[in-house]
């Protein structure tokens, strides 16, 4: 699979998912380790659909600003972007006569993938509750920092 870095996009061999996805049109988020093969490491790939509505931030960018401001304990985020082409189409044919009446609006999503340089692990592989809090306390820095 590919994510895209900058002007260029960069390659990982990732595994077939196990779990087959929750949501009836298939589009739900997943996430697994893969192998980057530009820089040879293990990195964390969350695969999703993003809402595509103005005003409505990527994530990637979110932690490039998170990183600008030295904002702690945040994974780094080496690429980010839209899967090319893959957009849901249903929002276009909610009138035509053979749709199914939606009860709630339909709304454009788009195809996502972010790449993050840490592995976490388990939140039951904790070797003690000490180690468990102090992920805690470093998640609460990062949010409250002065």
């Amino acid at each position: 699979m590919t994510v895209p870095v900058f002007d260029s996009e960069r390659s990982y061999i990732a595994p077939i998912p196990r779990d087959q996805p929750y949501t009836p049109p298939g589009h739900a988020t997943r996430g697994f380790i893969a192998w980057d093969l530009h820089r040879n490491q293990k990195v964390f790939i969350k695969d999703t659909w993003r809402v595509d509505l103005p005003g409505i931030e990527r994530e990637g960018e979110t932690y490039r600003l998170m990183e600008e401001a030295q904002v702690k304990n945040i994974a780094p985020c080496s690429a980010s972007g839209d899967v090319e082409n893959q957009h849901t189409l249903m929002h276009l044919y909610k009138h035509e006569l053979w749709a199914c009446k939606a009860k709630k609006l339909l709304v454009l999503h788009c195809h996502y993938r972010l790449v993050l340089d840490i592995i976490g692990e388990s939140l039951t592989e904790f070797s003690s509750s000490s180690e468990m809090l102090r992920c805690v306390v470093d998640g609460l820095e990062g949010k409250w920092q002065s």
